[in-house]
């Protein structure tokens, strides 16, 4: 069927069906022309048998007497019948057709011609000899004439003692045979050759509805392979092609939808992504905040704790001279008041660092929040992903149906094969498209999760972060209570003197509970400040991820626009 190749398939059902119309037209033709040969034969047979009584009635009527032979001659009545044609070419004129009367077995009036002479003298073929004269039955059907094989009809002459004295025969002529035949034969052409016609006409036309169809599908898929899912085609009939039609709108129709979602879906991990990374910056500077913050406490605590020592240094002097005990009184006077400030002063500050560490708290809770919704929303494009290939799988299938049937429909089912073959190509390729899609999700969905649990790592250390600074805040307390009691009983000693020799000792103890609270508060604040410090690392890491999910967000985004829904 190569001849078929390069043409439309319009053009090569019209030219099939063209060329099994002219197949089934001969078939017939030569079929029709057998059987109407045959029928002609029979009609003329028929004919014979309806002259040869008919003429043998005419001839009684016209020549009144018996049939007699003797000495050769025939006779009719007085009417000699040797060589007496007018009698036959008057029963000819009748019957349209050959005449011949026989002495015996052999003619003596005949119309028939042979060698441009009457076939007078000729003998009866020996099968119409056998039935006729010896049988003394008629003969109906083809028989040799005189070389001629004639459509005929025989039958005995008797005479008046019933005896076979001769044969009568009438018959068809071959002009008649070939006559009826070609009227026939003609009539059957034309009538063949209109419907061959309107058979090949149809053809064109339906050839041209189905090349028309097609071709409407068959743009819709280049669009659609072109990322263009704005073309519908109307389903137009309940056949294979409209069955087509209706497979192709509907898979328009989801991933028109599935498009529209998946867009909304990166445009939302976009948004939750850029307010992820504003909460982070926000987040790493309050605790960079609070790191000097911590810092100032620790530089207070060592102030606090030279003080002290400065402070059991005068007192240990009292051993030297009772002369100095005032002197020193007063200077440990104001170092107290001086320490009573700075213990001020860093409760204060532990009050600030521990608001800042709860407003921490607060908002790495907000972006865990934050991140659990970026993690659902990555469970839903891949759903919404898995969609996509469950689609794929369907338009494949949707493609091999199609294959299946043009194979069956053999070589007017190419073009539809071709089409359904770009069908399953388009189908891998969005399967392609979706598999590289499915793998950036997962990186999104690595990146959230890591940074979820570096949130949750982190919130615990906040939260142990604001168990230690209430411990300093407390520490703080004591010291400044303590230094209250110091400063009365500095008063005290400015009054009484006397009693600071006894007062001494208590003193001592004192100052080295202080200097012990003291060098505990820096040694807290060094562990708030690496804490923190910590804390700021996670912030830096969380800011990155939430730039890595924006440009992966945004690159999604990207890969979605190439498609017009």
């Amino acid at each position: 069927m190569n001849i078929f190749k390069g043409w439309s398939i319009g053009s090569k059902l019209t030219g099939i069906v063209s060329t099994i119309l002219l197949i089934v037209a001969i078939t017939i033709g030569a079929v029709t022309f057998f059987q109407v040969s045959e029928g002609v034969k029979e009609t003329a047979v028929q004919k014979a048998r309806t002259d040869l009584d008919l003429t043998y009635a005419y001839m009684d009527a016209r020549y009144p007497g018996g049939w007699e032979y003797s000495d050769g001659q025939l006779t009719k009545g007085d009417v000699v019948i040797n060589d007496n044609f007018d009698i036959v070419d008057d029963i000819a004129g009748l019957t349209d057709g050959l005449v011949t009367i026989f002495a015996m077995d052999t003619r003596v009036a005949t119309n028939v011609q042979v060698d441009g002479g009457r076939a007078v003298g000729t003998q009866v073929s020996d099968s119409v000899n056998q039935t006729v004269l010896q049988n003394g039955e008629n003969y109906y059907g083809e028989a040799d004439v005189a070389g001629s094989l004639i459509q005929s009809a025989y039958r005995p002459i008797l005479n008046a003692d019933n005896d076979i004295i001769g044969i009568w025969f009438v018959g068809a002529t071959q002009e008649y045979v070939d006559s009826v035949i070609s009227s026939m034969i003609t009539t059957f052409a034309i009538a063949l050759l209109i419907i061959t016609i309107l058979g090949v006409v149809t053809a064109y036309l339906f050839g041209k509805r189905i090349k028309k169809r097609l071709l409407t599908v068959a743009q819709a898929m280049q669009a659609v392979g072109a990322g263009d899912f704005t073309v519908s085609i109307a389903t137009s009939a309940n056949d294979e092609i409209g069955s087509l039609q209706s497979g192709y709108e509907k898979m328009r129709s989801n991933l028109q939808a599935l498009l529209s979602r998946v867009n909304e879906s990166s445009d939302e991990v976009l948004a939750s992504s850029t307010e992820l990374s504003a909460s982070s910056d926000e987040t790493t500077k309050a605790t960079e905040h609070i790191t000097e913050s911590i810092q100032q406490i620790a530089e207070y605590a060592d102030e606090q704790v030279n003080s002290m020592e400065n402070m059991e240094q005068a007192v240990a002097s009292l051993q030297q001279g009772f002369s100095n005990i005032t002197t020193n009184v007063f200077q440990a006077d104001e170092t107290s008041v001086r320490l009573n400030e700075y213990a001020t002063d860093g409760e204060k500050n532990i009050e600030e660092g521990v608001s800042k560490i709860r407003e921490i708290d607060k908002r790495a809770s907000d972006l865990d929040v934050r991140l659990t919704s970026l993690v659902d929303k990555a469970a839903e494009i891949g759903e919404v992903l898995s969609l996509i290939t469950a689609i794929s799988e369907q338009t494949n299938l949707l493609a091999l149906n199609a294959a299946i049937e043009a194979a069956r429909a053999g070589e007017q089912g190419k073009g539809f094969a071709v089409v359904a073959d770009e069908v399953r190509k388009l189908a891998e390729q969005s399967g392609q498209s979706v598999d590289e899609v499915a793998g950036k999700l997962k990186d999104i969905q690595v990146e959230a999760n890591q940074a979820k649990q570096e949130m949750d790592a982190n919130n615990q250390a906040i939260s142990e972060g604001i168990t230690t600074i209430d411990h300093a805040r407390s520490t703080f307390g004591d010291i400044r209570e303590q230094v209250t009691t110091m400063i009365t009983q500095f008063d005290s000693l400015k009054s009484a003197t006397q009693e600071m020799d006894a007062s001494r000792a208590q003193l001592l103890e004192t100052l080295a509970t202080s200097k012990s609270l003291s060098q505990t508060t820096a040694k807290s604040s060094e562990s708030i400040a690496a804490a923190t410090e910590e804390q700021l690392a996670s912030m830096e890491e969380v800011s990155s991820s939430s730039e890595m999910l924006s440009t992966l967000a945004d690159e999604l985004k990207q890969e979605v626009t190439k498609f017009t829904i």
